[in-house]
C-alpha cells in the first residue's frame, strides 16, 4: 500500500512531473478512482495541465484495466484550443495508440490534417496513414508536392505507412539532403512505396544473413540489411508477412536456412509476436 504522504499520479500530472521513475511508480499504484481523476484533467482550465494529461493518457489506455473514457478524452484533446495540447494528443492517439482503430479515432485525426499547427497536422496525418485511411492519400500527395519543396519527416513516414505505389514518384525528389537517422527513414519510405517491391538487395541480403547463420558462418555485412528492414517494419509493420514470404522464397532450396528464418529469426518474431 502506498504511503499516505506519497505524491499521487494526479498530483504529478497537475505539476507536469510525468515520464519519470516516480511517475511510473505512482501510476502502477494508482487506484481506479485516481485514474478516472487523471482522465478528468483533460477538461482542466490550464492548458499546461491539459498538455500533461494528453501525454499521460496513452499510458492509461495501455493498462490492463484502463479507465473507460481515456480514449474519448484523448480524442477530445485533439481539438483543443492550444496548439501544443493538440500536438500531444494527435501524437498520443496517432502514434502511441497506433494499434487502436475506430471510426471516432480516424475522424478525430482526419479533422486535424489541415491544422494551422504544423506538428499537429503531421502527427494527425501519420496516425491516419498508420490506419490506412484513404483520406490520408491526397494530403500526403499534397504535402510531398509543395511548390516550395518543403517537407517534414513525418509526412514522408506517412507515405511509407500508407505504402501506396502512386506516391513513389513524389517521394523520390526528397531522397537527398537528410542526415541520419532521417536518411535511413527516407530510404525506407522510398522502398515501401516502390511498385516493384522493397528491393532485391535488402531481401537478398537478409536471405544471405540467415543462410550464413544456418551454416555457422559469420554475418558479414548482411546484418546491415536487417537494420534497413527493421526501419521499414517500424513504419509499416503490417507488411511483415509479405517480407517474410519474399525472403523465404529465396531460401526455398536450403531447408536449414528456411528453418532458421521461419522459426529463429527476428523477422519471424514480428509475425508470431
Amino acid at each position: 500500500m502506498r504511503d499516505a504522504d506519497s505524491v499521487t499520479v494526479v498530483d504529478q500530472v497537475l505539476r507536469a512531473e510525468t515520464h519519470t521513475a516516480d511517475f511510473y511508480e505512482a501510476l502502477a499504484a494508482a487506484s481506479p478512482t485516481e485514474l478516472v481523476a487523471v482522465v478528468g484533467l483533460h477538461r482542466h482550465a490550464n492548458p499546461s495541465v491539459r498538455r500533461s494529461a494528453a501525454g499521460v493518457l496513452p499510458f492509461l489506455v495501455e493498462l490492463m484495466d484502463p479507465p473507460a473514457d481515456a480514449v474519448d478524452a484523448l480524442i477530445a484533446l485533439t481539438a483543443d484550443v492550444d496548439d501544443r495540447v493538440r500536438d500531444y494528443a494527435c501524437f498520443g492517439l496517432g502514434q502511441q495508440c497506433r494499434e487502436l482503430d475506430s471510426t471516432a479515432i480516424r475522424d478525430a485525426l482526419a479533422a486535424r490534417v489541415d491544422d494551422i499547427d504544423v506538428d499537429t497536422r503531421c502527427e494527425a496525418l501519420l496516425g491516419l496513414a498508420y490506419r490506412h485511411d484513404p483520406r490520408a492519400l491526397s494530403h500526403i500527395r499534397d504535402a510531398l508536392t509543395r511548390t516550395n519543396g518543403e517537407v517534414w519527416i513525418l509526412e514522408l513516414r506517412a507515405a511509407g505507412a500508407l505504402g501506396e505505389p502512386t506516391l513513389h514518384p513524389v517521394v523520390a525528389p526528397h531522397l537527398d539532403g537528410w542526415a541520419e537517422p532521417e536518411a535511413a527513414v527516407v530510404d525506407a519510405v522510398y522502398r515501401l512505396t516502390d511498385p516493384d517491391g522493397v528491393g532485391a538487395d535488402v531481401l537478398g541480403g537478409i536471405a544471405e544473413l540467415y543462410l550464413r547463420r544456418a551454416h555457422g558462418q559469420p554475418d558479414g555485412d548482411n546484418l546491415a540489411w536487417w537494420h534497413r528492414m527493421e526501419i521499414m517494419l517500424d513504419i509499416a509493420p503490417d507488411r511483415v508477412t509479405q517480407f517474410l514470404d519474399a525472403v523465404a522464397a529465396l531460401l526455398d532450396d536450403d531447408k536449414a536456412a528456411s528453418e532458421q528464418l521461419l522459426h529463429q529469426s527476428a523477422l519471424s518474431t514480428f509475425v508470431h509476436g
